[in-house]
């Protein structure tokens, strides 16, 4: 649980990284990009009615490793009923198939404040908030964990420099000022500032103007 860009999706995919699972595929299932009619097949798949041909929803995508569901809070009464088979039974039912299919998954849901009132309305599922529960980790804010900024500074610069082929280094000077400079945004805005930095260097390394 946090506020949206506190860091959810890093956090799950260093869980992933650090976990038996990190063979395998760690994939994510965004909630906000589906429309809620379409949620059941983005994420368990479907077999067509005239062909019998199969898609692949991201559970299957991410079998033998890690599915990340973002923006929990905004899942459908089905399939949270749906999330809660899977995750008590261990299988799914493809929109459209005739049997459940066994799948061998780690589930990590991410969800703003907002599931907490969704819940409190009775919007949300209380056996599987019960489930997801088991293990609850609440992210702050990062401007309320500012001691949190100088390691989160370099694991995403070292991420950022695998992204970037030939990207600038960051310099002692521009790490010092962004760490003196009472930075007061989220993850995400950390990020979008460092990659904002890089288009805007020229030459090898970024610094302060």
């Amino acid at each position: 649980l946090g506020e949206p860009g506190s860091g959810g999706r890093l956090l799950g995919a260093r869980l992933h990284e650090r976990s038996d699972r990190a063979s395998g595929p760690c994939i994510v299932a965004d909630l906000a990009t589906m429309h809620p009619d379409a949620q059941g097949a983005e994420l368990w798949g479907e077999v067509n009615a005239l062909t019998g041909a199969e898609t692949a929803g991201y559970v299957a995508l991410a079998q033998g490793g890690t599915l990340l569901i973002a923006g929990l809070e905004l899942a459908t009464p089905l399939v949270q009923s749906q999330l809660l088979v899977l995750l008590t039974r261990g299988d799914f039912m493809p929109v459209g198939a005739q049997a459940p299919v066994p799948t061998d998954v780690r589930i990590v849901a991410l969800a703003s404040d907002g599931l907490l009132q969704e819940l409190k309305a009775g919007h949300f599922s209380r056996p599987l908030f019960d489930q997801f529960g088991k293990c609850l980790l609440t992210i702050p804010a990062l401007r309320k964990r500012p001691m949190d900024l100088p390691a989160l500074l370099d694991a995403m610069w070292a991420h950022i420099q695998d992204t970037c082929e030939n990207g600038p280094c960051l310099s002692e000077a521009a790490k010092s000022h962004i760490l003196s400079s009472g930075f007061t945004g989220c993850v995400r805005d950390l990020e979008l500032a460092l990659r904002r930095a890089i288009l805007w260097t020229r030459g090898y390394e970024v610094s302060v103007a």
